[in-house]
């Protein structure tokens, strides 16, 4: 293989095929059937908690605190492999395009799950705010923002720092992504303030890339 785009497709492919077939594996007929009584079941209860739930829920509190943390946890899927080290050097300028690819795979991969939770919230959110439905779903739209500059800002942070401090990089996007979410649900003004302050925070990680050789060991 001679340029990058051709590696990646390959691997994800091979990736692809795994996923699948342990998805296989693990969701089987019964399983599936347990899952859909659970699901079932806990939206009953939940349509049934929502005829009584009081008007002083914090509920921007505890969605902004659940979606935050997901939003945050953004562990990027690179499919790098130890002998990359070796045979990938003669192309290591071809790696932003590599990683490029790596980083839109980790977000679509990872943002269905916060955005659905979003959604799910809805109801809770009409029954105990003001908010106006064009409000909520630029909310949703807002999160799945949110989770493009989480997963390229902790890209930037695991390449620059080499995979150090890992914890201490999501703490700082776990505060920043709950504050944005709860300010956009209460005052949708602030809220654009911490989605910049993320976005400044990724761009200048984004140029300390360049003068960092790519660290094969901490994505492997």
């Amino acid at each position: 293989m001679n340029n990058m785009h051709n590696v990646w497709a390959k691997r994800f492919e091979h990736y692809i095929g795994e996923v699948m077939k342990y998805m296989r594996f693990v969701f089987t007929g019964h399983i599936a059937i347990v899952l859909v009584f659970i699901v079932g079941a806990g939206g009953y209860q939940y349509s049934e908690w929502l005829k009584v739930v009081q008007k002083d829920f914090p509920a921007e509190w505890m969605i902004a605190i659940i979606i935050g943390a997901l939003v945050a946890f953004s562990r990027p899927v690179t499919l790098i492999k130890e002998p990359d080290q070796v045979y990938l050097l003669p192309l290591e300028s071809q790696m932003p395009n590599y990683f490029k690819k790596s980083m839109n795979w980790t977000f679509w991969s990872q943002v269905l799950v916060p955005v659905v939770l979003c959604i799910v919230s809805i109801p809770l959110l009409k029954a105990v705010t003001e908010l106006s439905p064009a409000e909520i779903w630029m909310t949703v739209l807002f999160i799945a923002i949110l989770k493009w500059f989480n997963v390229r800002g902790e890209f930037y942070f695991r390449y620059v720092s080499r995979g150090q401090s890992i914890g201490l990089d999501r703490v700082v996007r776990i505060v920043v992504s709950i504050l944005a979410i709860q300010m956009m649900l209460t005052n949708g003004l602030l809220g654009i303030v911490f989605l910049i302050m993320l976005a400044f925070y990724t761009i200048t990680l984004q140029k300390k890339v360049k003068s960092n050789p790519v660290p094969y060991e901490h994505f492997i």
